[in-house]
Parts: structure tokens; C-alpha cells; sequence
């Protein structure tokens, strides 16, 4: 064999090797996916990280692997985003600086029902080293927004989920308020911002489960207002609960937070001043 049929021979089987190196048992479908990426270290890390396997069960990791569907980039629907794609499952991937000042790299993988994963990643690029991660049930329905307070950018999650096998009607939503400080997800604050149940506990902490006409309601409502006059804005929560006339026609949150009311039952404030030295909402004693 010529020498430089013997060079050429080589070099292509470098590249399949450097190729598998980056795809795994992906290609040529994450091969494709990487070649028509902006931020390859993106998926690079997921295929090395492989994800995946912790989100998939059966069969469906299997089908996804043999669609070409379920690998390209995706039309970019949120401004923040530097890029969106399908690896598997979709992804936005956010650049983001805590309130330690340092910039990191956010991945935001989601399903279609909702959040599954949030990665936190480091800022170098040549050694893109996974920092600290969330995982979510997809069927709670977690969305993840972006909120400046106090001049830092929040992660703001809000999920929620109705009956989980009670025997009895329920629904709750949750909000939870993320920062990044040290490399880690720091929650700062979270409240309910709706929760409906068909049941209550009675004073002697047994449940009690109210006629098909009446339902427990407890909404928070949450303000971001300066209340020590510090030019910074504190958490002022207001949580009010009730027993609400039921309509087993209309089972929407709409409807329940407008409902009339049977019996009020309590209402309480609590605020969270937000310290300026440690970048922390503190609850007030």
C-alpha cells in the first residue's frame, strides 16, 4: 500500500473514531444534530452525561433512538435562549449570572407536559463541567420563567398537579423562587399559590371529607414591594383560606379562585426582607 493511501486510510478511521467519541451510538443522527450546532459543548456534555437513561423506561428510549424527529435544532420560542434543540427531549440552553457574579451556563430540558431536568454548567467551554442539577415529573407540569429582582436574574418555577390517587378531588400549584450562588440552585423562597381539596383536617387531626358541594381552598398571594423604604424589594405574602361553594361542573382554577366563599376560616401575612450584604429574602420573626 502507497503511503498516502495508508495516511488517508488512517485519517478517516481517526475521524469515525472521533466521531463515535462525540456520538456514541447516536449517529449519524447526533452527528448531523452536532455539525448544525452553535454551542456543541452543549450536547457534547449530554452525550457524555447520557441523561437520557434516567428519563426514559421500556421502549421509548429505543423508538426515540431510531426517529430522526427526536434530533435537530428547534425554532427558538423563548428570547433568552442562545439555543434551542432535540436531543431526545427539547432543550434551551440559557446563559445566566448568579448572584456570586460569576456567569454559568443553564440547560433546560422539557417535554411537551412540562420540565424535566435543569442542568447548571460551568462557563469554560473546553472543560464544560456539570455544577449542580434539578429533576422534575413531567407530569406536574413545571415551567421555568426568568425574573430580575433586586437586580438579579431569578429562575422561576411554577408547577402544578391535580388527584394523585386521594380518593378525593385535589389541586395544587407551587411557585418556587431559584437563585445560583457557589455553583449551587439556592431556593430563595416558594409559596402555593392555589391548593383545592375535597378534604380537611379537623382539630383533632383527623380528616374530615367535605359534601360534593363544598371544597377547602387557600390561595397566596405574593407582592415584591419595598417595605423598609431600602430602595430594595422585599416579599410581602398574604395566605388566606376558605371553604368555597363547589360546582362540579366547572373544576377549573379559574373558576375556584373566584368562587364564592362558605366560611372563611384564616388569613395571615408573612414578609421575607430581602438582605442586601447576603443577597437573601429573610423571614421577619
Amino acid at each position: 500500500m502507497r503511503q498516502w493511501q495508508f495516511i488517508f486510510l488512517s485519517l478517516i478511521l481517526f475521524l469515525s473514531l472521533l466521531n463515535l467519541s462525540f456520538c456514541g451510538n447516536d449517529s449519524p443522527f447526533a452527528t448531523r444534530l452536532r455539525a448544525s450546532m452553535k454551542h456543541k459543548y452543549i450536547l457534547d456534555f449530554l452525550i457524555k452525561e447520557k441523561p437520557e437513561a434516567s428519563i426514559f423506561h421500556g421502549d421509548g428510549l429505543l423508538e426515540r433512538t431510531k426517529d430522526s424527529t427526536w434530533f435537530g435544532i428547534n425554532e427558538t420560542e423563548n428570547d433568552q435562549a442562545l439555543e434551542s434543540f432535540t436531543y431526545y427531549i427539547n432543550y434551551n440552553i440559557y446563559k445566566i449570572t448568579g448572584s456570586d457574579y460569576i456567569q454559568y451556563y443553564l440547560l433546560e430540558g422539557y417535554e411537551v407536559s412540562g420540565l424535566v431536568s435543569m442542568f447548571l454548567l460551568s462557563n469554560d467551554t473546553t472543560d464544560l463541567q456539570l455544577l449542580d442539577k434539578r429533576d422534575f415529573d413531567a407530569s406536574e407540569a413545571t415551567n421555568l420563567e426568568f425574573k430580575t429582582i433586586n437586580n438579579i436574574p431569578f429562575i422561576v418555577l411554577s408547577s402544578n398537579h391535580g388527584s394523585g390517587g386521594s380518593g378525593y378531588l385535589t389541586y395544587h400549584e407551587e411557585e418556587a423562587l431559584y437563585d445560583i450562588d457557589q455553583s449551587k440552585f439556592l431556593l430563595q423562597y416558594e409559596s402555593s399559590p392555589l391548593t383545592i381539596s375535597q378534604a380537611r383536617e379537623d382539630v383533632d387531626s383527623t380528616i374530615v371529607i367535605l359534601p360534593d358541594s363544598l371544597l377547602l381552598r387557600q390561595i397566596t398571594t405574593t407582592q415584591f414591594v419595598d417595605l423598609n423604604n431600602d430602595n430594595s424589594l422585599d416579599i410581602k405574602e398574604e395566605i388566606s383560606q376558605d371553604i368555597i361553594f363547589a360546582d362540579s361542573k366547572n373544576v377549573t382554577p379559574i373558576y375556584w379562585k373566584q368562587a364564592d366563599i362558605s366560611t372563611h376560616i384564616s388569613h395571615k401575612t408573612n414578609i421575607y426582607y430581602w438582605d442586601a450584604i447576603r443577597r437573601v429574602f429573610k423571614v421577619l420573626k
